[in-house]
């Protein structure tokens, strides 16, 4: 009631939030005409959260690679947090993890079918609503087995790789 009360003293009608008056970039507002949340979304959401690569920046002549930049609409967790692919080997039985898997899945779902893409951060900007969850099972993912070479790799390997990152980032 508050919500829909603001809404209309601001814009004149309770269901308008203010997003048809935001500047945005194009590919934003393109997306933001389909529809503020549209299953057409996912496609780009889930590409954005699980595979985007960095840019490569080439010299003026195209044949040397100077450095590997963060591109604007962040990058998948393959390349921020690869420990995350570690999930496929979760106890589906462990009541918690049922629970924090479905909560997880429920707020991404919802999410990835957002218009809006973010801009001008390091990795997928609605992660961070959902992946306190997916930690919350990877923990019990690692607390039945040893952390071997190739784990131990992983990580540090990924800590190397997000210093880097950020560093080019910010720089």
């Amino acid at each position: 009631l508050i919500f829909c009360t603001y809404n209309y003293a601001r814009f004149g009608s309770i269901s308008e939030t203010g997003y048809k008056t935001q500047i945005l970039d194009p590919e934003i507002t393109h997306n933001r005409d389909i529809g503020m949340w549209s299953i057409k979304h996912f496609p780009k959401n889930l590409y954005l959260f699980l595979l985007k690569p960095p840019d490569v920046v080439y010299s003026g002549n195209l044949t040397i690679i100077i450095p590997l930049i963060p591109n604007k609409w962040g990058m998948g967790i393959i390349f921020t947090s690869p420990i995350l692919l570690y999930l496929v080997l979760v106890d589906t039985k462990n009541k918690l993890n049922r629970i924090a898997s479905l909560s997880a899945t429920l707020i991404a779902l919802f999410l990835f079918g957002s218009f809006g893409l973010g801009a001008y951060q390091y990795g997928y900007r609605f992660a961070l609503d959902f992946q306190p969850f997916l930690f919350l099972v990877l923990f019990d993912v690692f607390r039945k087995r040893e952390i071997g070479f190739f784990t131990l790799a992983v990580i540090y390997l990924s800590f190397i790789f997000n210093l880097y990152m950020v560093f080019l980032k910010y720089s």
